[in-house]
């Protein structure tokens, strides 16, 4: 490779450029994290910079967390809710906390085809001790769904 190529500023400005928006993006994104070491960096931060599903956040946590439960909304609009199989640990989040969350610096949800069940986002939000992005995508999430999690917490408490 050549030498420019090797300083890690000039490799964070390159893939600032990349576009992000769709998946098709994301992917050619994801491939040039794994393309090399020295890419690897300054993709993944490029990559985790805005997030705009749940998706990518569920695939950091064990499989064998999630209940997963189908769901018609307005306008028969089908999505999935994710309840919990069991209690979240402080293990169940080390993959997110060490090698994503730090990197995550827009939520930008606009379409929900995957959430968290009260209980779960409840969970979420103890397990990281009410801070962290889950916390603050009780803030960013769609008029509705806000407002239902708030009352389910408020119920709970």
């Amino acid at each position: 490779m050549n030498r420019c190529l090797e300083t890690p500023e000039i490799l964070q400005l390159i893939c600032e450029q990349l576009p992000i928006e769709g998946t098709s993006d994301r992917q050619r994104l994801l491939a040039v994290a794994l393309s090399c070491r020295a890419w690897r960096e300054p993709a993944l931060e490029r990559l985790w910079f805005r997030i705009q599903s749940f998706r990518p956040l569920i695939a950091t946590l064990p499989s064998d967390l999630w209940t997963v439960e189908k769901k018609v909304g307005p306008k028969a609009i089908k999505f999935d809710v994710l309840g919990l199989r069991r209690a979240i640990t402080s293990a169940d989040l080390v993959r997110y906390k060490t090698y994503y969350a730090r990197r995550i610096r827009e939520v930008d949800i606009s379409v929900l085809d995957r959430t968290f069940s009260p209980e779960a986002w409840q969970g979420l939000h103890l397990a990281t001790n009410n801070t962290g992005l889950y916390h603050l995508l009780l803030t960013k999430l769609p008029g509705p769904w806000r407002r239902q999690l708030r009352q389910s917490y408020r119920r709970r408490l």
